[in-house]
């Protein structure tokens, strides 16, 4: 999965870092961001290659030791050789702990730039000295990243796995998932998002484990349930292009190595689940 980077080391302690010449620096501009050009290699640029810019400079974390900072009053920043891409590239990126570093520093830049101004009086946030979080001195409000917490689950069948599909068009096929409500546990949100996406019951819900998944600021929390009764299919909401029983050995063209879904979808053809 994306956050699965060993050999390498993601430290997210919150501290005061200098940045250096070779620290990686995350430009954005309408929800891109500035990456290199060069196939294969798409790196963020370094301070080095910015640092006669007048710019303030936010530390996020490190990766074995590398730097990430984030430039947060700048503006459209251009560096020959890089363009403004899109997230949807670090799903392919390599290598894949630089694809997981941005991500991750985009959800983080993303919680900073819409909490500048205080949500209850207006007034200008502070950075925290002591911790990630943002505070407004005018009435005191704190605020933390925002992490959604969702569900996925593989409901089976038998020898069946309920897979969907979000559009039409689509080629892939997923799983139920949903974020959880206020006041849920993450077995109550199965229960609901099963119900509502396909009006099936499952049982016997078991934990299989988590992924940060920072392209919707979420935690994943995985499981595996079983059918219980019926297994006709009949959605209660339009969320759903398509939802139905695939037996295991019909399961095709899964694409390992990024998400908890298709490590799911995978388990479950290979028997492990």
């Amino acid at each position: 999965m994306i956050q699965d980077i060993k050999p390498y080391v993601y430290d997210v302690t919150y501290r005061q870092e200098d940045i250096i010449d070779d620290s990686f620096v995350c430009f954005k501009n309408n929800g891109k961001i500035l990456l290199s050009d060069t196939k294969g290699e798409n790196i963020l640029p370094t301070y080095e290659m910015v640092k006669n810019m007048d710019l303030h400079y936010t530390y996020l974390f490190t990766i074995s030791g590398q730097k990430f900072f984030y430039a947060d009053n700048a503006s459209d920043v251009q560096i020959p050789g890089y363009t403004y891409q899109s997230k949807n590239t670090f799903r392919t990126l390599q290598p894949r702990h630089l694809a997981f570093g941005m991500i991750t520093a985009c959800q983080i830049t993303d919680w900073y730039e819409a909490n500048k101004f205080c949500g209850k009086c207006g007034a200008p946030m502070r950075h925290s000295s002591k911790e990630r979080m943002l505070r407004c001195d005018n009435c005191k409000n704190m605020v933390f990243p925002k992490i959604c917490p969702s569900i996925i689950v593989a409901v089976t069948n038998g020898e069946k796995l309920l897979m969907t599909k979000r559009s039409p068009s689509s080629d892939h096929y997923s799983l139920i998932a949903g974020f959880m409500e206020v006041g849920e546990t993450a077995e109550d949100t199965i229960h609901r998002e099963v119900y509502e996406e396909t009006g099936v019951r499952v049982k016997n819900i078991k934990y299989y484990k988590s992924q940060p998944w920072s392209f919707s600021d979420s935690v994943l929390f995985a499981f595996t349930a079983e059918l219980d009764g019926s297994d006709e299919i009949a959605p209660h909401d339009n969320e759903l292009a398509s939802a139905e029983w695939i037996d295991r050995k019909d399961i095709k063209d899964v694409n390992q190595g990024v998400s908890i879904t298709n490590e799911l979808i995978c388990a479950f053809k290979d028997g492990i689940i």
